[in-house]
């Protein structure tokens, strides 16, 4: 059962701190979790886990 530190959308998980080791310790990630959460599933699991603020219409309309 994931911490309140760790997330997981039942495809992948990660801790809450996985940017430090990225930053820090030059972990890489795979290329399949970075399209992941890139993609609009990943932002979606993520303004749902509140990590992310939803977009709004006007924010989109800029790209």
């Amino acid at each position: 059962m994931p911490g309140p530190y760790l997330y997981t959308d039942d495809d992948h998980c990660w801790d809450s701190n996985t940017w430090k080791y990225v930053l820090k310790y030059g972990l890489q990630l795979s290329q399949e979790f970075i399209d992941y959460v890139m993609s609009e599933k990943g932002t979606k699991f993520l303004e749902e886990q509140g990590v992310l603020e939803p977009a709004e219409e006007k924010d989109l309309e800029e790209f």
